[in-house]
């Protein structure tokens, strides 16, 4: 798979487990940008900013950059069998 079909696979995966924790899902529809997907917990009111990460294995991959810690975005991993964020920004 090249990894632009990877890549929209993956932020697919990741807004479906969101959506399954509760959250209203927006992908950012544009390949550029900070931000792949905005999270809204209903109940709470909560905005969450997210980056997601395929992780291949067990390797970690990039981290996320100084403009997007600074806006507040988080690292949404990704990987064959489980999604996480990053420990120290986790959410859930």
């Amino acid at each position: 798979m090249n990894s632009n079909r990877l890549g929209d696979y993956t932020e697919i995966k990741a807004a479906l487990w969101l959506m399954k924790q509760g959250y209203e899902v927006f992908r950012n529809l544009g390949c550029t940008g900070p931000v792949d997907i905005i999270a809204l917990d209903p109940h709470t009111g909560e905005t969450v900013l997210i980056d997601v990460k395929f992780q291949k294995g067990n390797r970690c991959g990039p981290p996320i950059k100084d403009e997007q810690v600074e806006i507040g975005v988080r690292k949404l991993n990704v990987s064959d069998d489980r999604i996480w964020f990053d420990v120290d920004r986790s959410i859930i």
